[in-house]
Protein backbone atom coordinates (compact mmCIF):
# COMPACT_ATOMS: atom_id res chain seq x y z
CA UNK A 1 0.00 0.00 0.00
CA UNK A 2 1.04 3.00 -1.29
CA UNK A 3 0.92 6.60 1.48
CA UNK A 4 -0.98 9.14 -0.20
CA UNK A 5 -1.88 12.41 0.52
CA UNK A 6 -1.22 14.41 3.91
CA UNK A 7 -1.43 13.24 7.46
CA UNK A 8 -1.51 17.02 9.65
CA UNK A 9 -0.96 15.56 13.44
CA UNK A 10 -1.90 18.25 16.18
CA UNK A 11 0.38 17.25 19.40
CA UNK A 12 -0.10 18.12 22.68
CA UNK A 13 2.35 17.16 25.46
CA UNK A 14 0.47 16.34 29.03
CA UNK A 15 2.03 15.70 32.18
CA UNK A 16 1.22 11.95 33.16
CA UNK A 17 0.30 13.32 37.22
CA UNK A 18 -2.21 15.52 35.25
CA UNK A 19 -4.17 13.65 33.10
CA UNK A 20 -4.59 10.64 35.93
CA UNK A 21 -5.23 13.48 38.75
CA UNK A 22 -8.68 12.81 40.21
CA UNK A 23 -9.90 15.70 41.89
CA UNK A 24 -10.64 15.01 45.54
CA UNK A 25 -14.36 14.74 46.88
CA UNK A 26 -16.03 16.89 49.04
CA UNK A 27 -17.96 13.98 50.48
CA UNK A 28 -14.89 12.24 51.10
CA UNK A 29 -12.76 13.14 54.34
CA UNK A 30 -9.89 11.54 52.93
CA UNK A 31 -8.81 12.65 49.50
CA UNK A 32 -6.49 9.31 48.68
CA UNK A 33 -9.78 7.54 49.09
CA UNK A 34 -11.48 6.67 45.54
CA UNK A 35 -15.02 7.81 44.54
CA UNK A 36 -16.82 4.45 46.37
CA UNK A 37 -14.36 3.84 48.76
CA UNK A 38 -16.91 4.21 51.54
CA UNK A 39 -19.62 2.08 49.58
CA UNK A 40 -17.18 -0.67 49.41
CA UNK A 41 -16.24 -0.47 52.95
CA UNK A 42 -19.71 -0.64 54.74
CA UNK A 43 -20.81 -3.40 52.34
CA UNK A 44 -17.73 -5.88 53.54
CA UNK A 45 -18.31 -7.46 49.95
CA UNK A 46 -15.05 -8.53 49.60
CA UNK A 47 -14.90 -6.98 46.36
CA UNK A 48 -12.78 -3.32 45.54
CA UNK A 49 -15.77 -2.27 43.77
CA UNK A 50 -19.69 -1.89 45.23
CA UNK A 51 -21.99 -4.72 44.62
CA UNK A 52 -24.07 -2.94 42.52
CA UNK A 53 -21.74 -2.23 39.61
CA UNK A 54 -20.52 -5.87 40.29
CA UNK A 55 -23.80 -7.69 40.57
CA UNK A 56 -25.29 -5.38 37.47
CA UNK A 57 -22.37 -6.12 34.96
CA UNK A 58 -22.66 -9.89 35.85
CA UNK A 59 -26.16 -10.42 34.86
CA UNK A 60 -25.75 -8.10 31.81
CA UNK A 61 -22.71 -10.39 30.81
CA UNK A 62 -24.80 -13.54 31.57
CA UNK A 63 -27.99 -12.69 29.67
CA UNK A 64 -27.74 -9.54 27.88
CA UNK A 65 -24.67 -9.35 25.30
CA UNK A 66 -26.36 -10.22 22.44
CA UNK A 67 -29.21 -7.86 22.92
CA UNK A 68 -29.00 -4.63 20.26
CA UNK A 69 -28.87 -1.71 22.30
CA UNK A 70 -28.16 -2.51 25.51
CA UNK A 71 -27.55 0.57 27.50
CA UNK A 72 -29.05 2.52 24.87
CA UNK A 73 -32.99 1.58 25.43
CA UNK A 74 -34.46 2.26 29.35
CA UNK A 75 -35.99 0.22 31.43
CA UNK A 76 -39.40 0.85 33.30
CA UNK A 77 -39.13 3.89 35.91
CA UNK A 78 -41.08 1.54 38.65
CA UNK A 79 -38.74 -1.43 38.22
CA UNK A 80 -35.76 0.47 38.11
CA UNK A 81 -36.63 1.98 41.65
CA UNK A 82 -37.84 -0.89 43.28
CA UNK A 83 -35.05 -2.71 42.07
CA UNK A 84 -32.28 0.58 43.11
CA UNK A 85 -34.28 0.88 46.85
CA UNK A 86 -33.28 -3.08 47.00
CA UNK A 87 -29.78 -2.42 46.19
CA UNK A 88 -29.85 0.20 49.15
CA UNK A 89 -31.68 -1.66 51.59
CA UNK A 90 -29.00 -4.88 51.23
CA UNK A 91 -26.86 -5.24 48.32
CA UNK A 92 -25.90 -8.61 48.90
CA UNK A 93 -30.13 -10.32 48.57
CA UNK A 94 -30.91 -8.52 45.77
CA UNK A 95 -32.53 -10.73 42.87
CA UNK A 96 -31.31 -9.96 39.72
CA UNK A 97 -32.50 -13.37 37.79
CA UNK A 98 -34.74 -13.36 34.67
CA UNK A 99 -37.37 -14.42 36.66
CA UNK A 100 -37.46 -11.45 39.06
CA UNK A 101 -36.23 -9.04 36.61
CA UNK A 102 -37.00 -9.91 33.13
CA UNK A 103 -35.95 -6.73 31.60
CA UNK A 104 -32.64 -6.31 30.99
CA UNK A 105 -33.06 -2.89 30.19
CA UNK A 106 -33.97 -2.19 33.97
CA UNK A 107 -30.52 -3.50 35.70
CA UNK A 108 -28.59 -1.57 32.73
CA UNK A 109 -30.72 1.50 33.60
CA UNK A 110 -29.82 1.15 37.37
CA UNK A 111 -25.81 0.41 36.60
CA UNK A 112 -26.28 3.76 34.04
CA UNK A 113 -28.11 5.79 37.02
CA UNK A 114 -25.42 4.92 39.29
CA UNK A 115 -22.27 5.80 37.71
CA UNK A 116 -24.31 8.86 36.26
CA UNK A 117 -24.59 10.26 39.88
CA UNK A 118 -20.97 9.60 40.90
CA UNK A 119 -20.20 13.24 42.63
CA UNK A 120 -16.75 12.55 40.48
CA UNK A 121 -16.45 11.14 36.74
CA UNK A 122 -15.02 7.56 36.22
CA UNK A 123 -12.70 9.23 32.43
CA UNK A 124 -11.34 12.00 34.29
CA UNK A 125 -10.73 15.50 32.21
CA UNK A 126 -7.09 14.50 31.47
CA UNK A 127 -8.19 10.85 30.37
CA UNK A 128 -11.33 12.32 28.26
CA UNK A 129 -9.01 14.94 26.27
CA UNK A 130 -6.53 12.25 25.52
CA UNK A 131 -9.36 10.14 24.24
CA UNK A 132 -10.98 13.33 21.90
CA UNK A 133 -7.31 13.88 20.69
CA UNK A 134 -6.94 10.18 19.81
CA UNK A 135 -10.22 10.47 17.72
CA UNK A 136 -8.98 13.56 16.00
CA UNK A 137 -5.58 11.45 14.13
CA UNK A 138 -7.79 8.49 12.83
CA UNK A 139 -6.37 7.08 9.70
CA UNK A 140 -9.32 7.18 7.17
CA UNK A 141 -8.48 3.74 5.29
CA UNK A 142 -6.73 1.80 7.86
CA UNK A 143 -9.03 0.26 10.75
CA UNK A 144 -6.40 -2.21 12.42
CA UNK A 145 -4.45 0.80 12.83
CA UNK A 146 -7.09 2.89 14.67
CA UNK A 147 -8.12 0.72 16.38
CA UNK A 148 -4.46 -0.11 17.60
CA UNK A 149 -3.85 3.71 18.13
CA UNK A 150 -7.52 3.56 20.44
CA UNK A 151 -5.94 0.58 22.22
CA UNK A 152 -2.74 2.60 23.13
CA UNK A 153 -4.34 5.67 24.43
Amino acid sequence: MEPRGTLYLKLRYRDPRQTFQRLPSQILTDSSESTWNPLVIRENSGFSIPLIVKRCAEEVEKRGLDIVGIYRLCGSAVRKKTLRDSFERNSHNVDLSIDHVPDINVITSVLKDYLRELPEPLFTKGLFDMLVDGFSVCLPDDPEGNAKLMFSI
